[in-house]
């Protein structure tokens, strides 16, 4: 019986998808506190630093306005080599029980380690508000718009619900026409029992 050796690690994507979905999670619960104002400012700032120069001056308008909001949450931002990070200055916020089995609580803190884990990442685009709902959610590809299947049919029959229809029939119809009188892709006649 031959075995396989499988890698207990999980690709970079999967971990990013990890990161984005528990982000998303805590951008679409409801507002508890300015904590959670201010965390959503500092990801729409970190969203406008991933385009800009990093020696730019507008880049680093917005990194004193991370470390200004970040100064207001009671955490202490540094340095990398590589991009910034943030490490939360002791006792911010109470440790409560977990409601759910493998269900992880997405505290302020917690928040402010995936946004910077992903924006050194450069995945922090990826992260996106529904264009139907207005729900925010990790896009595994980079075309992705609509966070699931109700919103995409929902986005469809918005776009132009009876359009679409007469456009594909007219465009199958000229397919079958170009098909039959294809010399190549003539209809082989099934022999007789």
């Amino acid at each position: 019986m031959k075995t396989f050796n499988r890698s207990p690690r999980a690709s970079p994507l999967a971990h990013e998808a990890f990161r984005g979905a528990h982000l998303a999670e805590f951008l679409n619960t409801p507002s508890d506190g300015p904590a959670h104002v201010r965390i959503a400012q500092i990801f729409e700032f970190e969203r406008q630093l991933e385009s800009l120069e990093p020696s730019s001056r507008a880049a680093g308008n917005l990194r004193r306005a991370i470390n200004a909001h970040c100064a207001e949450l009671r955490v202490i931002p540094w340095r990398w080599v590589d991009g910034w990070g943030w490490r939360p200055a002791p006792s911010i916020e109470p440790r409560g029980p977990v409601t759910a089995p493998f269900h992880v609580r997405v505290t302020p803190t917690f928040a402010l380690e995936l946004i910077s884990q992903m924006a050194s990442a450069h995945m922090l685009g990826r992260v996106r508000q529904c264009e139907v709902c207005q729900k925010w959610f990790f896009a595994a590809n980079g075309k992705k718009v609509v966070c699931d299947n109700r919103c995409r049919s929902a986005k469809f029959k918005q776009a132009d619900p009876t359009g679409f229809k007469e456009k594909r029939a007219a465009d199958m119809r000229e397919w079958r026409a170009t098909l039959k009188g294809h010399p190549n892709l003539k209809r082989k006649k099934k022999p007789r029992r």
